[in-house]
């Protein structure tokens, strides 16, 4: 099968990469919303109802590395719409219905970085689509859905 965009030609090159069971994780992928790559070539989709964030390695198998328990100390993960990797190969994930945004470590460890109380003067009401970009290690931008307002969280790199 070939499909043509932007006069671009696409050729379908294998087999599914991951379909609703999430490559057999626990909570499965359910409308899967954003997609990216790290520089190891790991795939990393967002589940925007399953509430999670599932790793494809570039050899392996899948696993979820987030569910809708977030960072796990009262922190959850609703709705993620936006992710991305900074050079350091920390995932960050934003989600829209819990209005925060996470970083996760390539050892898997997880803090939320930023909640709805955004930058303790401005709200933040949840990210809007394509909302998440890291330069670099330490600057995360993040923008707003109805606030009008871009984020920036600065993290220290260690």
């Amino acid at each position: 099968m070939e499909l043509y965009r932007k006069n671009l030609k696409i050729r379908n090159s294998g087999p599914l990469a991951l379909d609703s069971t999430g490559g057999g994780v626990a909570g499965g992928l359910d409308q899967p919303h954003s997609i990216i790559f790290d520089a190891a070539d790991n795939m990393f989709v967002t589940g925007n109802l399953s509430d999670n964030v599932i790793m494809l390695p570039s050899f392996g198998v899948a696993m979820e590395i987030i569910d809708e328990t977030g960072d796990g100390a009262g922190n959850a993960l609703d709705n993620p719409t936006c992710i991305d990797v900074g050079d350091n190969g920390n995932l960050y994930v934003a989600a829209f219905e819990s209005r925060n945004v996470f970083e996760i470590t390539p050892s898997l460890g997880i803090t939320e970085i930023m909640d709805g109380s955004g930058d303790g003067v401005n709200p933040f009401y949840g990210p809007s689509d394509d909302c998440l970009e890291v330069e670099g290690s330490d600057r995360i931008y993040v923008l707003g859905t109805t606030e009008d307002k871009v984020f920036l969280i600065t993290r220290q790199v260690e």
